[in-house]
C-alpha cells in the first residue's frame, strides 16, 4: 500500500469538487499504469480526511511488494503540477486496520 501525497495545496483542496478529484486520481493512476498495476485505489476527499491522510492524497493497493516499490522508485519526488510528489509505504497494518475501517473503503 502506498500513499501518493503533495500532489496539491491542501488550502486549495478544501474548495475541490467531484470533478477535480476525479482528474487528478485519473492524472496520478495513469502514471503509475506505466510502471505497474495497482489493484485498487482511491483519493482522499474533505470528508475522509484524517491524521495521515490530507485531502487530495491517493491510496494505492499493488497485487506484489514488487510494483509497489517500483512506482516508489519512479513516482516519488517527481513534479506533479507546482509540487513535487511524495510516496510513503503504509503497513498493511495501519491500512488495514486504520485507514479501510476510517473511509469505510470495500
Amino acid at each position: 500500500m502506498l500513499k501518493v501525497s503533495n500532489l496539491v495545496n491542501p488550502k486549495n483542496a478544501a474548495y475541490f469538487n467531484k470533478p477535480r478529484f476525479d482528474q487528478i486520481f485519473k492524472e496520478i493512476t495513469t502514471e503509475v499504469d506505466k510502471s505497474a498495476k495497482f489493484t485498487r485505489g482511491w483519493i482522499v476527499n474533505q470528508k475522509m480526511e484524517c491524521y495521515g491522510a490530507e485531502c487530495g492524497s491517493v491510496f494505492l493497493e499493488f497485487q506484489t511488494k514488487e510494483d509497489s516499490e517500483i512506482v516508489l522508485e519512479n513516482l516519488d519526488d517527481t513534479n506533479y503540477g507546482d509540487e513535487k510528489v511524495k510516496i510513503v509505504c503504509v503497513p498493511e497494518e495501519a491500512y488495514v486496520n486504520y485507514y479501510l475501517k476510517r473511509f469505510d473503503v470495500k
